[in-house]
């Protein structure tokens, strides 16, 4: 197994933000801009960031990550 910490920085837009993580399209978990995950299984993971501002304007970014 391999565990990886995640951040989201935010700049611009208008706070309080809210951040949201996916693992392969599904939603894991909502909250902070950290987020910890551990991969029990090999291959390539696909992780998206998304974080709206206080005004419901919204960026996302993917993140590839190769568990060997």
């Amino acid at each position: 197994p391999c565990s990886i910490t995640f951040t989201s920085t935010a700049s611009g837009g208008v706070p309080p933000y809210t951040y949201t993580w996916s693992l392969n399209s599904s939603t894991y978990y909502t909250g902070t801009n950290v987020w910890t995950r551990q991969f029990t299984t090999a291959g390539i993971k696909t992780v998206t960031a998304w974080v709206v501002d206080s005004q419901n304007q919204s960026a996302s970014q993917d993140i590839f990550v190769t568990i060997n």
